[in-house]
């Protein structure tokens, strides 16, 4: 054998070799990726599909897919689609779309697809590249936003409301305008606490005990004259508000004609979860008689009503020994037994 010839032999097994090495390392890209590499013919028939996306479209035996028309793997509106990406690159253009459509086992999933001309030595289109990538946990994470934008939208429309009538009826009520601007500013420094809490529970709830300590802080009462009695609970988003807005409104009156008046007075806090209900007990001691009063003010009004509806009960009770303000909920709808968040949401 001549040097050439020997040369040109080396030539080839390196050449033969060099194939081998790739196509055992492109079969392994295409096992360990999570995407769907499959080979399409031009009438849409499938051909081949890789390891790994057989694995993601829980496919077991690709023989029984094997020429299938592709678009038919999605319900519409996404055979459509598939069809239409289809026709693109077929023409040499790249196509692209998003639809759902189930695996070989049924699972629905989300899909993010690309469809690629591949072409031939003469540069025509004699298959197609198409890769599809899972993208169900997005679209949750989509969806979920969207929900959460839509809540925000209307905590928003109702957290205006709740302070247009605090505004208007503390101005009607207060005596002048400096007292008006005091009330107006307490309350909604209560209402602030509050969409702290619920802000570091992701606006799903608020621990009880936390809440009550922070609106308590507001009007600046005491810790020494008040006890919390109770187990970790946490309140649903819908009552935080109006919980809040009468505790604070019951700190308040309390400081001015109750309990809190006088140096030995107190105010108990206690609450409970008794059969189906959650039972929040607020009670004073310690300070003057009290007596139901001749006309209810806009704070003893808001006491009674704030929390009323859903099978919720507000009532109040003027002892001769203390007020008292007992409020009753059913748990459904209450996170009851929920330890409270170690601190904000990071």
């Amino acid at each position: 054998m001549s040097s050439d010839a020997a040369s040109e032999l080396d030539d080839l097994r390196r050449l033969d070799t060099d194939l081998v090495e790739r196509g055992v390392l492109l079969n392994d890209l295409m096992s360990a990726s999570h995407d769907c590499v499959k080979l399409i013919d031009r009438e849409g028939r499938l051909q081949f599909m890789s390891e790994g996306g057989r694995r993601v479209m829980e496919v077991d035996d690709f023989a029984l897919l094997r020429g299938v028309y592709w678009p038919d793997n999605f319900p519409e509106p996404g055979r459509t689609a598939a069809m239409a990406a289809l026709a693109a690159a077929a023409a040499g253009e790249v196509g692209r779309f998003q639809a759902e459509a189930p695996t070989a086992k049924g699972t629905m999933k989300w899909w993010d697809v690309m469809v690629s001309p591949i072409r031939s030595g003469d540069g025509r289109v004699g298959h197609l590249l198409s890769i599809s990538r899972d993208i169900t946990d997005m679209k949750r994470i989509e969806a979920q936003h969207a929900l959460l934008v839509q809540e925000l939208q209307h905590r928003v429309k109702n957290t205006l409301s709740v302070v247009q009538s605090l505004v208007r009826q503390t101005l009607r009520a207060a005596p002048d305008p400096q007292a008006a601007t005091a009330l107006i500013d307490e309350r909604l420094a209560a209402m602030a606490e509050a969409y702290e809490l619920l802000f570091a529970a992701h606006w799903q709830s608020a621990p009880l005990r936390a809440l009550t300590e922070a609106t308590l802080r507001v009007p600046r009462i005491d810790p020494a004259q008040v006890e919390l009695e109770g187990p970790d609970l946490m309140l649903a988003s819908g009552v935080v508000l109006g919980f809040t807005l009468v505790l604070y409104e019951l700190a308040t009156n309390a400081m001015k004609y109750g309990a809190l008046t006088s140096p030995g007075g107190r105010v108990s806090i206690s609450w409970r979860p008794e059969g189906s209900k959650l039972i929040v007990d607020w009670v004073e001691s310690g300070g003057p008689p009290v007596a139901a009063p001749q006309r209810l003010g806009f704070g003893s009004r808001l006491i009674q009503t704030a929390l009323r509806g859903a099978g919720r009960k507000s009532e109040v009770s003027y002892a001769p020994d203390g007020l008292r303000w007992r409020f009753e909920s059913p748990l459904e709808g209450l996170a009851a037994d929920v330890p409270p968040p170690a601190g904000p949401a990071a």
